[in-house]
């Protein structure tokens, strides 16, 4: 058969949660056949999701260019390079929008190539995803470990700050060697309740002062 005359057809583009991705096996096929994720027993490869663009990372060279998306689940980041990246480089951080991509895997991460991003929606599609997919359900990760002796950690107080969003930001700073620091350090060592500490550090995400280099790390803005 000649390949003019055969016909390809388009994966469909699942409305998921973003949790339901990030805590999904990725199954890699091979050939033309797309990659996927299996959730409610369907083979998702592109996936149409409402979230909200909580940080944007942008090269100075201007070929890649990162965002992370919330819907309230769970954070997942999405990547663009090259002539790719045109895609996403204007996005606002804070807008809620409505994302469809393709899932990919790279280092065990699961992240999302961009095909359509279309910010400032309807918020009443937030309505509809909780009436179609249900109630936003939190899961616990805890898999970020770090590789020290605990007899060589140095141990980092902030005495000296009753402002909690400083205090976060001189963690952030002190515990970074170069790659950036885990998030559950931070919010550990900060000494604020869970909600409080993720709560600042969210802002802080959308405020642009700290971004994601890759998923559970963070890094100043500098």
């Amino acid at each position: 058969m000649e390949l003019k005359n055969m016909a390809i057809k388009r994966s469909t583009a699942y409305r998921v949660r973003i949790s339901s991705l990030v805590n999904g096996e990725f199954l890699r096929q091979e050939g033309f056949n797309p990659s996927y994720i299996i959730i409610n027993e369907h083979q998702v490869s592109r996936i149409n999701i409402i979230a909200t663009i909580v940080s944007k990372y942008l090269t100075e060279d201007g070929n890649y260019c990162a965002l992370t998306l919330d819907d309230g689940s769970e954070t997942i980041r999405a990547k663009a390079f090259g002539a790719d990246v045109v895609k996403i480089k204007e996005s606002t951080v804070g807008s809620l929008v409505r994302f469809i991509g393709k899932v990919k895997e790279y280092n065990d991460e699961i992240y999302l190539i961009p095909e359509v991003i279309k910010e400032n929606i309807d918020p009443n599609w937030l309505l509809i995803d909780l009436v179609e997919l249900g109630k936003p359900e939190f899961i616990e990760d805890n898999s970020i470990s770090v590789n020290i002796k605990k007899d060589k950690l140095e141990v980092i107080e902030i005495k000296d700050s009753n402002n909690p969003n400083l205090q976060i930001i001189k963690l952030i700073k002190s515990y970074d060697s170069g790659e950036g620091t885990p998030v559950a350090d931070v919010i550990k060592n900060s000494k604020l309740d869970e909600i409080e500490a993720k709560t600042i550090i969210v802002s802080l995400l959308k405020s642009g002062e700290i971004f994601e280099p890759k998923k559970g790390i963070l890094k100043l803005l500098e």
